[in-house]
């Protein structure tokens, strides 16, 4: 079994998730992972403030639509 099987499997464990998210690599293949195990019962969430830079922000919602999440 293969590294994002695993993390599928371990999801399908839960009834939900919330994933922090900040739409970098580690948090979206999470994100992914959630979404496929879990489908509408998972959430992604970034804290925004004026310290993260809106280009960060768009790209994160870009790529939650993309999952799906």
């Amino acid at each position: 079994m293969g590294s994002f099987e695993r993390l599928i499997s371990l999801f399908r464990e839960r009834e939900s998730c919330v994933i922090a998210f900040s739409g970098g690599v580690d948090s979206s293949v999470a994100a992914l992972g959630a979404r496929k195990s879990l489908d509408d019962s998972c959430a992604a969430v970034m804290i925004v403030d004026q310290t993260v830079p809106e280009e960060d922000v768009e790209t994160a919602a870009k790529v939650a639509g993309e999952i799906g999440i």
